[in-house]
């Protein structure tokens, strides 16, 4: 109200900094255990290796395709709020913090569902359910911003569940060897994705009209980038039905079924699909 948003926001950045110039103190304070010594693989070796490895190839491409496809979108919902919806920094705060409560609060179930299922049906139950949460901004409107809320907490509990198995995913596939190499393979795959994406996001919103008029509703070049990341979402979930999870427990049927009790919703116990199980001689 004051007009100060320039020195609030030069504020919080100075906070920020400092926060990590403490979290560079505490983590020079955090014991490192003993590796036992092991036969090193060369840098370059490594990294054909994980290119050429047909185990880690699928999961590379779903990393590249699942972070440009969120790219796509992911840097422009802030904008969304403050620019089209008109919330102001205070709504924008309150989403993050709530997206923060609800993955530190589910945590715990999606660590314990992969242990027991594993990372692989985790990953592509939570891959589909993502692919949905850009919809939900269609309904969201100046005068409407309760989905707001929504997002938050149906986004933050799949994107908790998505991160632990994903991280399982990738110490999972690499070997102890040249397990760094493998590490940086993963993460270059899945930033150049999402650097690509958001760029070219940009660029196609700038082509757009701000706003236009479509099936009587009024709609802003944002949409547009929503509608393409949650088609975008959705194919890169399909690419998760090919990734090879070398500590597969479950199925996803039985992770739903988990959910369903955790949610206090086992009556839906029969209409969940059951796969076939060849009874052991």
């Amino acid at each position: 109200p004051l007009g100060w948003t320039g020195a609030a926001l030069s504020g919080l950045t100075a906070a920020a900094c400092l926060a990590g110039v403490a979290s560079v103190f505490l983590m020079l304070r955090q014991h490192e255990p003993h590796a036992a010594a092991e036969p090193r693989v060369p840098a370059w070796q490594a990294l054909r290796l994980a290119l050429r490895d047909r185990r880690a190839r699928p999961f590379l491409g779903y990393l590249l395709a699942w972070n440009a496809a969120v790219g796509i979108s992911a840097s422009f919902f802030a904008y969304h709020m403050l620019t089209n919806l008109k919330t102001g920094f205070l709504v924008v705060a309150a989403h993050g913090v709530g997206v923060a409560v609800v993955r530190i609060l589910s945590a715990r179930f999606w660590g314990h569902a992969v242990d027991r299922i594993g990372a692989g049906p985790v990953l592509i139950f939570c891959s589909f359910g993502i692919a949905a949460v850009p919809l939900t901004w269609f309904f969201v409107t100046p005068e409407r911003l309760w989905p707001i809320a929504v997002d938050a907490g149906f986004a933050a509990f799949l994107w908790a569940g998505h991160g632990i198995a994903a991280f399982d995913l990738t110490i999972g596939l690499a070997p102890r060897a040249s397990r760094p190499i493998y590490l940086a393979a993963f993460a270059t795959a899945g930033g150049l994705g999402f650097g690509a994406a958001s760029i070219a996001a940009g660029q196609l919103a700038a082509l757009i009209p701000l706003h236009f008029e479509l099936l009587g509703e009024v709609w802003t070049n944002l949409h547009v980038l929503f509608l393409l990341s949650a088609i975008g979402r959705l194919a890169s979930a399909g690419l998760s039905l090919r990734l090879h999870d070398p500590g597969a427990r479950g199925t996803v049927p039985e992770l739903a079924a988990a959910l369903a009790d955790r949610l206090g919703l086992g009556g839906l116990r029969p209409y969940l699909p059951v796969p076939a199980r060849i009874p052991r001689p």
